[in-house]
């Protein structure tokens, strides 16, 4: 049975850079989830306000004309 070759050893300054590596990345990841965490704030609490008539208007508009009267077909309301 042959013998397994033995895997390299990591060296020191190369687990560093992992290790430095990996931190950078989670601070990366921290700075953007915090800043979509602001901007989600900010949208909820100082603009919500805004946002909310503006829906109320669009929803509570109404058409601009005469609205008629459905009839069947012997001319009689429906």
């Amino acid at each position: 049975m042959p013998k397994p070759e033995p895997r390299p050893l990591r060296t020191l300054p190369e687990r560093a850079f992992r290790a430095r590596a990996r931190l950078v990345a989670a601070l990366l990841c921290c700075v953007c989830f915090a800043g979509l965490a602001a901007r989600l704030a900010y949208l909820q609490l100082f603009t919500g306000s805004w946002y909310t008539s503006r829906a109320l208007g669009q929803q509570l508009r109404r058409a601009a004309g005469r609205q008629q009267q459905l009839l069947d077909p012997a001319g009689l309301p429906a």
